[in-house]
């Protein structure tokens, strides 16, 4: 992890592990391995460049064989080394030509200047507070809270955002108001106390890739992926890798598997608490994935597959630094990540030096495409829209109607939208599915449509898909923080950027083609999984315990929500007697909770709003 103060005491906050510095007049810059980085290759984070610039690096390179060539450079040098001779080279240009999962701090002393770049997709965070002429940053918002001359006050807009998922759409903003976030794709530089941010990399949806045969297009992604997982493998040690029933885990698990022959790939599926009742399967949902799980391990005899079970919450877990309780953000939900410390525990146990994670497939390959339904209809290709919505009808088993909401209803202005749920006395989409006060969500002016996309392309399919990679970059970066002090690296293959430019840049027919949804990565995989999972058309259903263990904590809940109401702050971010509502109108049981309208209520308004209000409480120093 990096800390850099520039001006000030130069105070140094606490680190963990080895820990290398640099001091001068003006600036201290610290960087902490994580724990056990060190037994795989003792080295010194610290480089210096050609004019004598200290560069840190904290995180992985994962095209250094192509800078090397680049550069002219000696194989077997460091990530910290090559960004260095990068910086040399390339000046403010050089974070575009670095892929991996990095942020790093470049102080040039004879021009007192700074410079800070973050990778493209959100794999490091990297956060900061300007006081003054000096400035402050480090990996995490705790890092900075330990520091004395940071701020602590909660941002009450930025709450309101992050409670309706939409904090993203001020990305460079966190919840606290001196603290600010370097979003993926972006550097900062300072010198003479001037700030100056901006973006080196963006998704460019108007690139074009085209071939004469779909084969093509699916040997060239086929390469690709393999090159995404072969750069983020080590050299030796243990890898870890996230497997559940799906395309995105199991690819790139099956895939590590393929490239470590004869090497033992581990994998870990999470399976649901044995001691909850589970609602029946479907054929649109499953709620345990080590079936399928298994089923993918069994056609590689290198995979060692794993299974853990969620753990169901504990009065522990609700204490301050307990798993649901945090400063750096609000938790996103009642009960979040229900397996995450199972899953560690197991990477604990392997002295796992990787994880793997299928993280961004949704936006690169196994994107769905379905949106392209009403493009086809806006460039008039009636016969074309036709033909796949009555395609997609029959697939999903739906009617016609039941499937506007993609065929054409995006088309439809959000004034009129607006209008049609009016007449029906329905109220705004942010007060049906979040608890934001009112007068809040009135003054953010928050848009009556969740799907209210942003155009940056002349396509509904490929604003929403640039959309969601931004708003997955952003997330990743924002909760970097979970991971920060594990002895092992998470990785995601997926998310790697050439994988993204060459997805974003192929046909949208290669993703939605006769009513099927992820044809691509359906395409693509049937070399390596199993045609259960290709072929899969339901979806599994992470936390289908989450009815029965919100029942059991009814109890907290309603003390949480009382303690919530002695909080100005939390009443004025939380519509908490809508709250209140929600949690006396308890469901009868798991079948009625499970129905659409009910569920939802209770999972965003319950259950992410008593996490909010148990956050601000928190900050405020509140621990009754």
């Amino acid at each position: 992890m990096l800390f850099v103060e520039l001006g000030g005491d130069r105070i140094a906050t606490a680190g963990h592990g080895n820990r290398f510095e640099y001091r001068d007049d003006l600036a201290f810059l610290a960087q902490s391995d994580r724990q056990g980085a060190m037994r795989r290759a003792a080295r010194r984070p610290i480089r210096l460049g050609e004019d004598g610039a200290v560069l840190l690096l904290d995180g992985a390179l994962y095209n250094i064989p192509e800078l090397a060539e680049r550069f002219a450079l000696r194989p077997g040098l460091p990530a910290s080394a090559v960004a260095a001779v990068a910086f040399d080279r390339d000046g403010e240009d050089a974070p575009a030509a670095l892929i991996g999962d990095f942020a790093l701090a470049r102080w040039q002393a004879d021009r007192r200047r700074l410079t800070l770049a973050v990778d493209q997709s959100g794999g490091r965070g990297l956060f900061y507070c300007q006081d003054g002429a000096s400035l402050i940053a480090a990996s995490t918002i705790a890092m900075l809270l330990a520091h004395p001359r940071v701020p602590q006050t909660l941002d009450q807009e930025m709450l309101g955002l992050v409670l309706v998922a939409r904090g993203h759409e001020r990305p460079h903003r966190t919840v606290y108001r001196s603290i600010h976030m370097l979003p993926p794709g972006h550097c900062l530089s300072w010198q003479d106390g001037a700030v100056r941010v901006w973006r080196y990399w963006r998704p460019d949806p108007t690139r074009r890739i085209r071939f004469k045969r779909d084969e093509e297009y699916v040997e060239a992604a086929r390469e690709l992926l393999d090159r995404a997982v072969a750069c983020r493998l080590p050299a030796d040690g243990t890898v870890l890798s996230h497997l559940s029933g799906g395309l995105d885990s199991s690819g790139v698990t099956v895939t590590a598997a393929r490239l470590r022959i004869p090497a033992i790939v581990h994998s870990v599926t999470s399976r649901p608490d044995a001691s909850s009742p589970l609602p029946p399967d479907s054929d649109r949902n499953f709620h345990d994935e080590w079936a399928r799980a298994r089923q993918v391990a069994a056609g590689y005899a290198n995979i060692t597959p794993h299974a853990v079970h969620n753990q169901p919450p504990s009065d522990a877990d609700e204490d301050v630094g307990g798993r649901f309780c945090g400063r750096e953000r609000p938790m996103p939900w009642i009960f979040p990540n229900p397996g995450e410390s199972s899953i560690a525990e197991l990477a604990k146990q392997l002295q796992a030096d990787v994880v793997l994670t299928g993280d961004g497939g949704n936006v690169s390959l196994s994107w769905d495409g379905h949106f392209s339904l009403p493009d086809r209809l806006r460039r008039g290709d009636l016969w074309g829209w036709s033909r796949e919505w009555r395609a997609l009808a029959r697939r999903q088993r739906k009617s016609l109607w039941e499937m506007r909401g993609v065929a054409w209803a995006p088309l439809v202005p959000s004034w009129l939208h607006r209008g049609w749920r009016g007449l029906k006395g329905m109220p705004e989409f942010w007060r049906e599915r979040s608890a934001i006060h009112p007068a809040l969500g009135k003054r953010l002016a928050l848009p009556e449509l969740p799907g209210s996309i942003p155009a940056q392309s002349a396509g509904i399919d490929m604003n929403r898909r640039l959309y969601f990679l931004e708003k997955g970059s952003h997330n990743r970066a924002a909760w970097s923080h979970r991971s920060s002090y594990a002895a092992w690296e998470i990785r995601s293959p997926l998310t790697d950027v050439r994988l993204i430019d060459f997805c974003l840049a192929i046909p949208e027919d290669q993703y939605f083609r006769d009513g099927m949804r992820r044809r691509f990565a359906r395409h693509v995989l049937a070399d390596r999984l199993p045609p259960l999972i290709v072929n899969e058309a339901a979806l599994g259903f992470a936390n289908p315990e989450w009815f029965t263990w919100m029942s059991q904590r009814r109890s907290w809940m309603m003390a949480e929500l009382e303690r919530c109401e002695a909080s100005s702050l939390a009443r004025e971010v939380l519509d908490l007697a809508e709250i209140r509502r929600v949690l006396e109108n308890w469901p009868r049981d798991l079948a009625e909770a499970s129905k659409l309208e009910v569920m939802l209520p209770l999972m965003h308004k319950l259950g992410k709003g008593l996490r909010m209000g148990q956050f601000i409480r928190r900050v405020e120093g509140s621990n009754a």
